[in-house]
């Protein structure tokens, strides 16, 4: 997270919690306001990016890549 969002955010929780969806269910969040949310906070375009970019480094660390 934080290489990715200027070493503002730790955790996505911290993340999470510093947009004003913090206090609702995930699931509820609109998607275009998350987009939004995803796109000025940090160095991805969508928040489909930064899934897609979180699995590819997950699965190379569990790989030792």
């Amino acid at each position: 997270m934080q290489r990715h969002t200027n070493n503002t955010y730790s955790s996505f929780s911290e993340f999470l919690n510093a947009s004003k969806f913090g206090n609702i269910p995930f699931e509820k969040i609109p998607d275009d306001e998350w987009n939004n949310w995803v796109d000025n906070n940090t160095d991805f375009q969508s928040w489909e990016d930064m899934q897609t970019t979180a699995s590819q480094e997950w699965i190379s660390k569990k790989l030792g890549f």
